[in-house]
């Protein structure tokens, strides 16, 4: 084999293997009733402060931001690519604050971020949604958005803060359950 034929050879596989626990989940398309029966409310507890948006829908995510007491971290999605050096760099991400602010030390922070996004994601690609955003300066909900909709998650006994957010829940579409939908004007 010639060299490029082993690059490309060696970078696939890389590429399957990153893939490869993202093929266990199910995926809901597009299809937001789908996933309200697939998840549940635990699951959903793990995006509060959570800000994942791709550029393009069907992009992998490579990093997210989670907000928490008006303090941004910048986290990595864990894959065969980054090495552990780059994802502990302060430089490019927050693991150590992001652990740190969750009472864990700087020993333990690597694994117990990996955890977290882990479990961030799994949420975030089974809902199939484009974006998934929760601003807790504004209330306890999240805004996951579909192509040409946007679906509202309320938490149970939430607080909203912001007066606009209060009238949407007021006036908003109720789908089921702690669940609103948002149709956007095209």
């Amino acid at each position: 084999m010639t060299i490029i034929k082993k690059t490309i050879f060696v970078l696939g596989c890389i590429y399957l293997i990153s893939c490869n626990n993202l093929s266990n989940e199910k995926i809901v398309k597009n299809n937001p009733i789908d996933f309200l029966d697939s998840v549940s409310i635990q699951e959903l507890e793990n995006l509060k402060g959570v800000s994942i948006r791709v550029r393009n829908h069907g992009e992998l995510v490579d990093r997210f931001f989670v907000t928490f007491d008006s303090i941004t971290y910048h986290l990595p999605v864990f894959d065969s690519i980054k090495t552990k050096e780059k994802i502990m760099n302060s430089e490019w991400y927050d693991v150590v604050k992001f652990a740190k602010k969750n009472s864990v030390d700087s020993i333990m922070a690597f694994d117990f971020v990996r955890t977290y996004t882990n479990k961030v994601l799994s949420v975030y690609i089974k809902s199939g949604a484009i974006s998934a955003e929760s601003n807790l300066a504004l209330g306890d909900f999240i805004i996951f958005q579909f192509p040409n909709k946007e679906i509202i998650y309320l938490f149970p006994n939430a607080k909203i803060i912001d007066p606009s957010w209060k009238d949407f829940f007021y006036n908003a579409k109720k789908i089921r359950t702690g669940w609103y939908i948002y149709k956007q004007k095209v």
